[in-house]
């Protein structure tokens, strides 16, 4: 390839289209040339750290996060890779800090939420936890795992009623989660439905007879 006929925006497009191609680093050729000539091009960087995050975080990537930063300090890309980093590592002071300067460029950025929202779990911080947790709801449906998630943090910060608005529209049907049915039961039993406790039970001992909790608060 020779890149000496293209100009910057010419190598900034021709890599983009590389990477929608899904050229992996070994195949990045475009970008490769544009970082050779262009060696603080902001396009350049991000492919490059997005080819070479392979979620082992070398010494390259950081490298690249640094100097993406030094252009950029409010920069997405780097931000990200710094949020991920810090919640694999459970470095969840950091993942906060990430994520929440991330939040302030974009609001309803849901991996930026997502993450706020389980650094603020692991870090005790229960109510912050459930609020992140009611803004991540705001912006997309949870999955089925994340309704889980969702609503337990939701629990430990004593929103019984709102665990339940969560939940009961899960729980209806023959077909439920029996991990949803349980939270269900709890914050029925917190607030002192007793009846709607108690139907919860049964229905979670139709579908496992063994069920602890549908034995424990229907015996209550």
């Amino acid at each position: 390839l020779n890149g000496n006929q293209y100009d910057e925006n010419d190598l900034e497009t021709m890599s983009l289209l590389e990477a929608v191609e899904g050229k992996k680093k070994e195949n990045g050729e475009w970008c490769r040339i544009l970082l050779e000539q262009y060696p603080s091009n902001v396009i350049g960087l991000e492919l490059r750290l997005e080819q070479t995050d392979d979620g082992k975080y070398t010494q390259s990537s950081e490298d690249t996060v640094l100097k993406l930063l030094q252009i950029q300090p409010s920069n997405e890309v780097a931000l990200s890779f710094l949020t991920r980093r810090a919640m694999k590592f459970r470095e969840w002071h950091d993942a906060s800090e990430h994520s929440e300067v991330l939040l302030r460029i974009n609001s309803g950025n849901r991996f930026a939420l997502l993450s706020s929202a389980r650094a603020s779990s692991a870090l005790g911080e229960r109510d912050k936890a459930a609020d992140f947790w009611e803004r991540v709801g705001a912006v997309a449906e949870f999955s089925d795992d994340e309704i889980i998630e969702a609503s337990r943090a939701i629990y430990n910060a004593r929103r019984y009623s709102r665990v339940i608005d969560v939940l009961q529209p899960e729980c209806e049907g023959n077909s439920f989660s029996l991990e949803m049915m349980e939270l269900l039961i709890r914050a029925q039993y917190s607030l002192g439905l007793s009846e709607e406790c108690a139907n919860s039970s049964v229905r979670i001992l139709d579908s496992e007879p063994e069920n602890s909790i549908g034995l424990r608060y229907l015996s209550r």
